[in-house]
């Protein structure tokens, strides 16, 4: 009797284990299946996620524009391939353009997730003189005699746009990395209507830039702001360089605007062949600046 006691719980035991199996079969389109709504309901959960984390960004867009008092210095030199020739015009000394003068620009950052975004910036600077020679110069092998009167200008153009990468984001600091391609437009001349002369150089190209961008809230109404760029290139005879740096101090009376104070530099240098000659274009902006920031 406990014999068969026993064999009835060892049965009893076994059916329980092997139950399942019967009336829930372990089919591969199960585990599947069960896969399946796992994957789904992570990526699920991780889509859900990035919007709220999107949602939560605020601000996402910082837009701002910069009026400087620049001091100017600019030079265009020509040089023969066999270096037995060389020539250098400064702008402001030889054709009388503006040492001084405002010079605008401005900036667009839109984070689009907590650590992507788009980077933008933009500043152009037209200058041009009507002057009469004070002495010889010398412009793509040209001479210009002493007491002609000519106009000069020197024209420039630069627009940024690319990726900002996140570094770190919090509520009273930013630091971001970007990877910029920029388009810089440059052209110096000179005309002469009493010599029928009219010849300039410059180009036109895009060229890469990265950098960086940097917000740190020091108390609930004053931050300081800084922005870092630079590049270097030498390609296909064209030898570049470009730096721009800027640094302030901003007020914010309201949650959605700053008061900017603060100081900037731009140095850019271009080495390439024009005509006969390599041409080496250098000019550097730089001077106090104030500006406004808004804040969405």
């Amino acid at each position: 009797m406990r014999a068969g006691f026993k064999v009835i719980i060892v049965i009893v035991f076994i059916c329980s284990l092997l139950l399942p199996a019967f009336v829930f079969p372990d089919t591969g389109n199960n585990r599947d299946k069960f896969t399946s709504d796992t994957t789904k309901s992570k990526k699920e959960h991780k889509k859900e996620n990035r919007k709220l984390a999107r949602k939560a960004l605020d601000p996402k867009i910082f837009i701002k524009g910069k009026a400087m008092y620049a001091n100017l210095s600019s030079s265009v030199r020509f040089e023969t391939e066999s270096g037995l020739f060389s020539t250098q015009l400064e702008l402001e000394r030889h054709l009388g353009l503006e040492e001084n003068m405002p010079l605008f620009s401005g900036s667009l950052i839109y984070r689009i997730t907590p650590r992507s975004g788009l980077f933008s910036n933009y500043y152009g600077l037209n200058r041009t003189n009507n002057i009469t020679l004070e002495q010889d110069v010398v412009f793509l092998g040209d001479t210009l005699e002493k007491g002609t009167l000519l106009q000069g200008y020197f024209n420039t153009q630069v627009f940024g746009l690319g990726y900002l990468l996140t570094i770190v984001s919090d509520q009273k600091s930013f630091l971001g990395a970007y990877f910029n391609a920029y388009w810089i437009s440059l052209k110096t001349g000179i005309d002469s209507e009493v010599l029928d002369y009219n010849d300039k150089v410059g180009f036109q190209a895009p060229l890469p830039n990265f950098g960086a961008v940097a917000m740190f809230e020091l108390t609930k109404w004053m931050s300081l702001s800084g922005s870092l760029g630079i590049f270097f290139l030498n390609i296909d005879g064209f030898k570049g360089s470009f730096h721009d740096i800027y640094a302030a101090l901003s007020l914010k009376p309201v949650k959605w605007l700053g008061v900017e104070i603060g100081y900037q530099i731009f140095d850019v240098s271009a080495n390439f062949p024009e005509e006969s000659f390599r041409t080496i274009v250098k000019y550097n902006y730089r001077g106090p600046l104030t500006g406004l920031t808004f804040r969405f």
